[in-house]
């Protein structure tokens, strides 16, 4: 039994997928790749950087001062019309 499964695996079993602060960052634009421009507009430019491979969206917000639950909102509301 898998624990523990990806963003990507998850989305192609047809689970519902809520992004939320502990995922990666790059785990997110690995199965949203238009996400990145969301991620731009709200000054994470990190998102092409090596942190984005293990920093979470909560530490990139944190990092550079950004509102965490203004982003996830965005973020959601993009997965849930794609």
């Amino acid at each position: 039994m898998v624990l523990h499964q990806s963003l990507k695996e998850k989305a192609d079993a047809g689970l519902n997928i809520k992004i939320t602060k502990d995922m990666k960052i790059s785990d997110v634009i690995e199965k949203y790749p238009e996400a990145i421009m969301i991620f731009i507009n709200h000054g994470l430019g990190c998102v092409g950087c090596s942190s984005s491979s293990h920093d979470t969206i909560e530490q990139g917000c944190k990092i550079h001062a950004l509102d965490t639950g203004q982003l996830l909102e965005e973020l959601n509301d993009f997965v849930k019309n794609h």
